[in-house]
């Protein structure tokens, strides 16, 4: 098995996220090397934002085992979920305030209940909302990471 990191690269739809610089928020959160000089922030309770367009991966005939979608962000408040949206399909993950790495793992595309492939990759979805509590969140980088196993074989 192996690994591959993609990154977002537009803005597919957002309420009231603020990029901290630029006018493009996922500019502000697709580094590969955490800089948390440059963030998106959301002080309103039911804020979302959404990403599209991952960067290529390079697979090709491989088979996608899982996905891991990974934030690094903080809040001002204590426990609580958030929402994770993939494809169209939402899943809950806790987030802490003491903690910084937040992330969900999914060995199957939510939206069809399938195995991943690299064509599900190509038009992924992936999107967050804070709960009707959160106030104070800050994202500083948010990836996937891909692990696969070579030539389409079978896991």
């Amino acid at each position: 098995m192996a690994t591959v990191i993609i990154r977002p690269n537009d803005d597919l739809g957002v309420t009231d996220f603020k990029p901290s610089t630029g006018s493009h928020r996922y500019a502000c959160i697709d580094e590969s090397v955490l800089d948390t000089g440059d963030y998106i922030r959301s002080d309103d309770p039911g804020d979302y934002s959404y990403y599209a367009g991952y960067t290529s991966t390079g697979l090709s005939s491989e088979t996608i085992n899982s996905i891991t979608i990974k934030f690094n962000g903080s809040q001002d408040e204590e426990d609580s979920a958030t929402v994770i949206s993939v494809n169209g399909q939402t899943t809950s993950i806790a987030i802490n305030k003491s903690g910084s790495n937040w992330s969900v793992t999914l060995s199957a595309n939510p939206a069809t209940d399938s195995a991943w492939t690299v064509s599900d990759l190509k038009s992924l979805e992936i999107g967050y909302s804070f709960g009707s509590s959160k106030d104070g969140v800050y994202i500083y980088q948010h990836y996937v990471e891909v692990d696969y196993t070579s030539g389409g074989a079978q896991n």
